[in-house]
């Protein structure tokens, strides 16, 4: 699904002559230039209430909303754009949470910033418990095993 997207992103720079095109699936409407996503994606922070929900959503194999990092969205150091990053991989996504999730990267701090909602957490569990269930953030579950390891 998300080579499908990249191939159209790809064409639809060649046709329009711009070097940045991006989807936003949130509002169902494709910007061509970097300026007009990162002025759109300020427009999303701008109202965070609308970005509770940062899993990716799929309907027979295609996304009908991306995944958002909700550690991401309080980053002072990132650019709007850095902060609305669009993960279309579940895997990928994962990969990008769990490494805001490492106890050395939280500095033993439990303190929820997301835009849409301020916690003090007294724990690790705790923070994953609201990801869970706020947030929509499930830990991934391990890989599936053939029938003839079962037995």
């Amino acid at each position: 699904m998300a080579a499908f997207l990249s191939l159209l992103q790809s064409k639809l720079q060649k046709t329009t002559g711009h070097e940045f095109v991006e989807f936003c699936f949130e509002c169902d409407h494709w910007f061509q230039g970097l300026d007009e996503w990162t002025d759109h994606c300020q427009e999303h922070l701008a109202t965070p209430e609308s970005l509770i929900r940062c899993d990716l959503i799929t309907f027979r194999n295609v996304p009908a909303k991306s995944a958002f990092c909700p550690f991401c969205f309080d980053s002072t150091s990132l650019k709007p754009h850095r902060h609305m990053q669009q993960y279309l991989d579940r895997s990928e996504w994962y990969g990008h949470v769990q490494s805001h999730l490492i106890y050395k990267a939280l500095s033993g701090k439990f303190h929820w910033r997301h835009p849409a909602c301020s916690l003090d957490l007294d724990s690790m569990a705790e923070l994953e418990y609201h990801l869970r269930d706020i947030h929509c953030y499930s830990l991934p579950r391990g890989k599936k095993r053939a029938l003839d390891q079962l037995i």
